[in-house]
């Protein structure tokens, strides 16, 4: 046996228009088209010119500088190209009155530039605001959430107990979800009171050799998880393999459901009365249960960009597509009884957790708890009138319900 322990801002002065490298895309030259010989009216072309500039949905105009060029240096061609600068940055404040403008002029012997005006604009970048994320939403996803107490009672700590000297990264990290998920089940109303042993075993001998020693019962099961019913004292005991043969990756689902999955049928022994199990109800609640149940934990401990319909469909069509294609034809009634594989009873796994999804959205995760903390006989015989009980509803009209809704989800 090894023992595994668990658990500033800079600002930058710039000089008005200086047009260097380090700033050059925050000043934009503008050389608006001539105006008419003796004219100072603005044309549509320099119009749309200015608008172009001063309307743009990728910056703001800071400041303006509208520089009149003229063709010497003589007092009579430097007012004439002043007056025409005026007129242009008189212009741009009328579209924008937050825009600084200053008027200048320069001399320039080239003919191409006669009664034209150069615009030297400092610009402010428009960020683009951002959206908000928007994460997808489902009656079922507000059914969990709304299920979520906003207190939760603390929950047993567990204790790892490895094949292996050290649990290797995905190991790790598995665990280190499945504290996190213990906390979510909590929240639920899911709370495993007695202290959780996890056996990790790399062999199936070494796994039933270590469950027999803190059970002190006799144990010969295949290599798998499991949750522990014998005598073990008061401790409760799942079991998980080494993930480091599987090929899943450690952030999917199929991966990190298998610890919470058996810490939560370890929920149900503490819950419903004594001695009863999983041939005292449908097979789609006990184990399509804890199935959906994991996958709502799993959920709330993600970042939620899929609603867990979503993670349904792809838990069962990328990493478990044996289990959607074996159980395609399978109706919810065929789900009941608690009969081992390859009977169809076991797409209670999968299939099955379509009738818990449709529960939760019907009558919430409160109401679905409470069928494990009913009142009940042995056998299923009364199951019908402990669901009337509890939801109000008949059980084989509900039935005929989920088998309507995995069909609209494409279980056809």
């Amino acid at each position: 046996m090894k023992k595994i322990a668990v658990f500033c801002v800079v600002a930058l002065s710039l000089p008005l228009f200086e047009d260097t490298s380090a700033f050059a895309n925050l000043i934009q030259k503008v050389t608006l088209s001539a105006f008419s010989p003796n004219s100072t009216s603005l044309s549509e072309k320099q119009l749309l010119e200015i608008g172009n500039l001063v309307f743009s949905s990728e910056h703001r105009v800071d400041a303006l500088t509208c520089t009149g060029i003229a063709a010497n240096a003589k007092s009579n061609s430097l007012n004439q190209a002043r007056a025409l600068a005026k007129i242009v940055c008189g212009k741009a404040k009328e579209m924008d009155r937050s825009i600084q403008t200053q008027v200048a002029t320069k001399v320039s012997p080239l003919k191409s530039l006669a009664r034209k005006v150069v615009l030297s604009a400092h610009l402010i970048r428009i960020e683009p605001p951002k959206k908000a994320v928007v994460l997808p939403t489902s009656s079922l996803s507000q059914a969990i959430t709304s299920a979520v107490l906003t207190t939760a009672p603390t929950y047993s700590p567990f204790t790892i107990v490895g094949e292996s000297l050290t649990l290797s990264t995905k190991n790790q990290y598995l665990v280190d979800k499945f504290n996190a998920h213990l906390g979510w089940a909590s929240r639920l109303g899911m709370v495993v009171r007695r202290e959780l042993v996890v056996v990790y075993p790399n062999t199936e001998a070494w796994m039933n050799n270590e469950i027999q020693r803190l059970c002190s019962t006799r144990s010969n099961l295949p290599l798998g998880g499991y949750a522990i019913w014998q005598d073990c004292g008061t401790k409760s005991v799942v079991t998980r393999p080494n993930a480091d043969f599987e090929s899943s990756p450690k952030e999917s689902l199929e991966s990190q459901h298998g610890l919470i999955h058996e810490a939560l049928h370890q929920w149900q022994r503490e819950t419903v009365p004594k001695y009863y199990g999983n041939s005292d109800y449908p097979k789609w609640v006990w184990e399509g249960g804890v199935q959906a149940l994991s996958r709502y934990i799993f959920w709330l401990n993600s970042d939620r960009t899929q609603t867990p319909e979503a993670l349904l469909v792809e838990w069962f069509t990328i990493y478990r597509s044996d289990l959607r294609a074996s159980c395609v034809d399978v109706k919810i009634r065929e789900m009941v009884p608690n009969k081992a594989w390859p009977d169809k009873a076991n797409c209670a796994y999968s299939k099955g957790q379509v009738a818990v999804d449709l529960f939760v959205e019907t009558y919430g995760i409160e109401k679905f708890l409470s069928i494990f903390k009913a009142p009940k006989q042995r056998g299923m015989s009364d199951f019908g009138s402990v669901f009337q009980g509890i939801t109000g509803s008949n059980l084989e009209d509900f039935y005929d319900r989920v088998d309507r809704e995995t069909a609209l989800r494409g279980w056809r």
